[in-house]
């Protein structure tokens, strides 16, 4: 039986580790485009108000005026 040479063994073993990713990225491009995520346009209070309760604990003598989100 012949002997496999190492860097033979290490080309194939990252060569089908590529081909399992490409599947999976696949897969899930699929799944996003079947399913894609419901992005709500409504103000959600209760992030403001976390949002604000976190920057007066963490800088008390500073007011907040305009929270923005940046995409």
């Amino acid at each position: 039986m012949a002997e496999a040479n190492l860097l033979t063994v290490s080309v194939i073993a990252i060569v089908i580790v590529f081909v399992l990713l490409l599947i999976l990225a696949s897969i899930i491009k699929l799944i996003t485009y079947l399913f894609p995520a419901h992005i709500e346009k409504e103000t959600d209070y209760s992030v403001y108000a976390s949002i604000y309760t976190t920057y007066a604990i963490n800088y008390p003598n500073m007011k907040i005026t305009k929270i923005e989100e940046v995409l």
